[in-house]
């Protein structure tokens, strides 16, 4: 409503917001619970996940779907792809790493999902995110804009008409320990997702503490565990995640 609200007005300002009582009236002729129907006008995203592969992680996707429950359908870009023909797979990062430009990759993964049609029409996607062949050329770039990559994703899924489950962005350990500052990159990519899982082998592990063990793989040589842990803490303290 606001939006049609908006569209009725030639002026570059804020149209009118409907009422309680608007809202109540609404709902009713729509058979639906007000919650639900504010539920649906709010455009949210689900939570964006930093899943750290400490090896090959050869079942990492299978993982995914085992942990997750509340997908319909999963959509990878990146190497990660289409296991057991089980994921939808996006291709829209290409050209020269160093020309990563932001707006192009949101741009581009929109379009791509628009190009699945009906295939994600109404449902809850989980999205997988694994470039990590270009990221030791970009890190900078990337860091930065995973700061708002969980809304750019959850728009690009809005607007091809499906509902933002889960975001997932896939970090192989051996390329963050290949960073010229793998702990301030660490604590960056922390400071930006809802929470820190790690996969080795057959396992995924979602439990609390992720961070702590994604920080021990940088553990300084000479250091022991617990003076590391300590350093981690304040460093945590200082850079929370989101």
């Amino acid at each position: 409503m606001v939006a049609l609200e908006g569209s009725r007005s030639s002026r570059d300002e804020r149209g009118p917001s409907p009422t309680i009582d608007v809202v109540l009236r609404l709902a009713a002729a729509l058979q639906l619970e007000p919650t639900a129907l504010v539920a649906r006008a709010v455009r949210e995203g689900g939570p964006h996940i930093l899943c750290v592969a400490e090896d090959s992680a050869e079942s990492l996707l299978i993982s995914l779907i085992a942990a997750i429950d509340d997908v319909d359908t999963w959509v990878t870009a990146g190497e990660r792809c289409n296991p057991m023909g089980r994921f939808e797979h996006l291709s829209f990062h290409a050209g020269d790493a160093s020309a990563f430009d932001a707006q192009a990759v949101a741009m581009a993964i929109e379009e791509e999902l628009l190009g699945l049609g009906t295939t994600i029409e109404g449902r809850r996607l989980g999205m997988v995110f694994s470039e990590s062949t270009i990221l030791t050329e970009t890190t900078d770039a990337i860091l930065e804009v995973e700061h708002d990559w969980s809304r750019m994703v959850s728009n690009a899924v809005w607007t091809a008409g499906a509902h933002p489950a889960w975001n997932v962005c896939v970090y192989e350990l051996a390329t963050i320990q290949q960073m010229t500052d793998p702990l301030a990159a660490c604590l960056e990519l922390i400071h930006t997702h809802d929470a820190v899982w790690t996969a080795r082998d057959n396992a995924l592990e979602t439990k609390d503490g992720g961070q702590f063990r994604l920080l021990q793989h940088l553990r300084p040589a000479g250091m022991g565990r617990r003076q590391w842990r300590e350093q981690c803490e304040r460093e945590l303290a200082r850079h929370p995640a989101k």
